[in-house]
């Protein structure tokens, strides 16, 4: 809403069009119909680091080269006419998605990753850590967040067997001006062999040479890192893991 507007709704450099302004929109609120919200949008974040908007969202040379203008639009008609409707012509453009939920149900039961009965792998042993890049313009965090709540709604030992982190400021799989590099596997085989779950663990930034500029906690959701206030914001110990008011 802050954006600066382009006088007449001409389109300019320096300013958004009042279209510009319904496709951002449509970006950070996610797909609709019949009025309904039928998946989350995106978190702000990544609009300016390589590998986020530039890739996922808006027209990128890069994507461009491999015949596509980003990402999205490459998953997303490719997956339609393939998978969904099985019409290698089928026009994005004129889809309204007022009938989606039946025209994917045959689908949904093969791709959706939805279902939180984890019954089986709980009575097993088994434990899980989700990780998510709070910056993730590929799938968004707010989604993984909203599997996780359901998880531990429907299961109230949830928490003996799976974990979730977000790293803040970290793209699609790493990437951004986050700390992205987290020693995951040590993670989960303490938890596994020493029955030690993870609450507390540190995120670095990693230099060209492999060297840590910047190292950060990540915290068990729901807590998040909580600066001090006083000593070095490169560094974790400067951070407490702690609960939103």
């Amino acid at each position: 809403k802050d954006l600066p507007r382009c006088a007449d709704d001409v389109p300019g450099a320096d300013c958004v069009t009042a279209a510009q302004v319904a496709a951002i929109e449509a970006v950070y609120d996610g797909p609709t119909a019949n009025g309904e919200p039928l998946f989350f949008g995106f978190t702000y974040g990544g609009e300016n680091d390589r590998g986020g908007w530039d890739s996922w969202v808006v027209r990128s040379n890069q994507r461009v080269d491999q015949g596509v203008p980003n990402a999205h639009y490459g998953f997303g008609t490719e997956l339609y006419k393939y998978f969904v409707f099985g019409d290698p012509d089928w026009d994005y453009t004129e889809y309204d998605f007022s009938t989606w939920e039946a025209d994917t149900a045959a689908t949904a039961d093969i791709l959706n990753a939805t279902d939180t009965d984890l019954g089986p792998f709980r009575d097993g042993s088994g434990k899980i850590i989700y990780w998510s890049g709070s910056s993730d313009l590929a799938l968004t965090p707010l989604g993984t967040i909203d599997y996780y709540e359901r998880l531990e709604s429907g299961d109230p030992a949830a928490r003996d067997y799976s974990r979730l982190f977000l790293l803040p400021g970290v793209l699609h799989c790493g990437g951004g001006p986050g700390p992205d590099a987290v020693d995951w596997i040590d993670a989960i085989r303490t938890w596994v062999e020493e029955g030690r779950a993870p609450e507390r663990l540190i995120a670095s930034k990693l230099d060209a040479n492999g060297t840590a500029t910047m190292t950060r906690p990540v915290c068990s959701y729901p807590q998040v890192a909580v600066y001090d206030g006083q000593g070095d914001p490169n560094n974790e110990a400067s951070f407490a893991c702690a609960n939103l008011q």
